[in-house]
């Protein structure tokens, strides 16, 4: 994709060429509707991540908030991840100073989300199975994804890390 598809992108989502970097937060608040509501503790969790990281620039507060309010449909949560990997592997133009290994970062945020929201006493079963298995999807879509851009030059470290999530993911889901 080039800049100009990149942002016809964003702004699908909401976004623009001032606020893109805000799509990081994308499958963070997915992870937040997998159990169809998102809960106090995973929405202060969201806006701490993206406040720490900068998230938040231009029109990206305003469009955060809607997400974290209304639900985003299947197909934009597939788009912000498919944006987010593309721009991740960037080395000119819009996205080119994000570091690559972002979607990794993601994966380990996206399990933070899940984590912030307890469970039973805030001890047992603090990952949902529909907060799994939306990890699960996040991971395999995203690793799709950037090894579609990379192509051959993604090198070893972006497929260790996704299959190290991955089997987690399949540990934890057979456990049940």
């Amino acid at each position: 994709m080039n800049d100009l598809e990149l942002i016809a992108e964003l702004h699908t989502l909401g976004l623009d060429a001032d606020s893109f970097r805000a799509v990081a937060l994308l499958p963070l608040v997915e992870v937040a509707w997998a159990d169809k509501s998102v809960q106090a503790q995973e929405r202060k969790s969201i806006l701490l991540i993206a406040k720490g990281h900068e998230l938040l620039e231009g029109r990206a507060a305003d469009v955060v908030e809607s997400w974290l309010e209304t639900r985003p449909s299947d197909e934009a949560f597939a788009r912000g991840r498919r944006v987010l990997a593309t721009l991740a592997h960037r080395k000119t133009g819009l996205g080119a100073d994000m570091p690559a290994h972002v979607t990794e970062t993601i994966v380990d945020l996206c399990a933070v989300v899940a984590e912030s929201a307890g469970g039973l006493f805030g001890v047992f079963f603090t990952v949902s199975a529909d907060e799994r298995r939306t990890i699960k999807r996040i991971t395999e879509h995203l690793e799709e994804v950037s090894n579609e851009v990379a192509g051959p030059n993604r090198g070893i470290v972006g497929r260790t890390i996704g299959a190290t999530w991955l089997g987690v993911m399949d540990e934890l889901d057979d456990d049940l």
